[in-house]
């Protein structure tokens, strides 16, 4: 008897331990309740605005490298001593101004040889002639006299070349970029003696977008940035010349830009800066907060709340405010989310809230989200 009732007294207490075995699974293992217990139920509050409509214009930025339309190495076209220097680097000089002085005592001395030599060769034509008239010089010998004196006019147009080039002077309005000789040197032909740039108009070449073809031709007006800065100059800069082909591999064509930077500008040759083309009006833009827009493969998106459902929207983001995105492709007075649009799925069922009460919806949404992932990882 006792025997019979040391089992049944054993049976009951293994059905007491496995019904409290499956009450602990239940709840997790560990007492608390499972992550599908706690899932929240109901509607998911959301922070929402309205698309504003927006007077925008959209403008092309391209970033280039200005450069001077001239760049030359003036170069000595005699030689001999440097014996003064009238220009240094920075220096703005105008065309036909000197730069630098070579010796010229040899110079002039073949001119007054020349000279000379060129008087003589008149006289002897003079003489020539006179005789030929008399019968008393042959034709052969006034040939030879004419020839004589073409040869001395010759050399004596020469000398005084050479006499003026002495004096080295800029072949045309620019500044110094460099200057290579030093006072006392000896040049030869063909010796560099300064690098001279244009300075006005500047040239920027830019890569346009083939699809802006017909908005970006010559004459449209270009603004030029420098440091963020735009400059009084900007007005004035325009598209000069337009490439007539576009570049297969990039689906660009290349534009000129002539940028004008008189005396005193800041602009200089080998500035980078940055050319800003108005592309016009943009009818169909409105404003949403920047945070609304996030990107999905590549494309700009919102997600619209709709009869208090998520329904998302490729957009195109033609610019940005302080703290706004402009875009198109959403109707003025369209409702979107504005904060994290991008954990929200499809379809979604949502509630508006305000913005006192989404902030503590929001950040234990954010919690529950983060307590179940950390549940569902371990």
């Amino acid at each position: 008897m006792s025997s019979n009732y040391r089992r049944h007294a054993a049976a009951l207490a293994l059905v007491a331990l496995l019904v409290v075995g499956c009450g602990s699974s239940e709840r997790g293992g560990s007492g608390t309740p499972s992550a599908a217990a706690r899932a929240p139920s109901g509607p998911r509050t959301v922070i929402t605005a309205r698309a504003e409509a927006t007077a925008w214009r959209r403008t092309l930025s391209l970033g280039g490298t200005l450069e001077a339309p001239e760049r030359v190495e003036v170069a000595a076209r005699v030689e001999g001593a440097i014996v003064g220097l009238d220009a240094e680097l920075g220096d703005f000089v105008r065309r036909g101004s000197t730069l630098a002085r070579i010796t010229s005592e040899d110079f002039a001395a073949r001119v007054a040889q020349s000279e000379a030599e060129l008087a003589q060769a008149r006289l002897d034509l003079e003489r020539a002639d006179r005789l030929a008239q008399g019968d008393l010089a042959t034709r052969e010998r006034l040939e030879q006299a004419r020839t004589k004196l073409s040869v001395a006019e010759a050399q004596r147009a020469l000398a005084g070349r050479q006499l003026r080039d002495t004096r080295v002077t800029a072949p045309f309005d620019g500044a110094i970029a460099e200057r290579l000789v030093s006072p006392g040197a000896f040049v030869r032909v063909g010796t560099p003696l300064f690098v001279l740039v244009a300075t006005s108009p500047l040239r920027l070449a830019i890569d346009v977008p083939e699809r802006l073809g017909g908005v970006v031709r010559e004459s449209t007006p270009v603004a030029i940035e420098l440091d963020g800065v735009t400059r009084e100059t900007a007005g004035e800069a325009h598209i000069a010349r337009v490439a007539p082909v576009v570049d297969p591999e990039t689906r660009t064509y290349r534009a000129q830009v002539e940028v004008p930077a008189p005396e005193g500008s800041v602009l200089r040759p080998g500035m980078y800066v940055r050319a800003t083309i108005d592309l016009g009006a943009v009818d169909d833009a409105v404003s949403v907060p920047r945070p609304a827009v996030f990107e999905v493969l590549g494309r700009s998106r919102v997600v619209e709340v709709v009869e208090g459902r998520t329904r998302p929207r490729d957009v195109e983001i033609v610019g940005e405010g302080e703290g706004v995105a402009i875009v198109r492709g959403l109707t003025p007075g369209a409702l979107v989310v504005a904060r994290s649009p991008g954990l929200l799925a499809p379809d979604l069922e949502v509630r508006i809230a305000d913005e006192e009460e989404a902030e503590p919806a929001a950040a234990a949404r954010a919690q529950d989200d983060e307590s179940a992932g950390a549940r569902s990882g371990s």
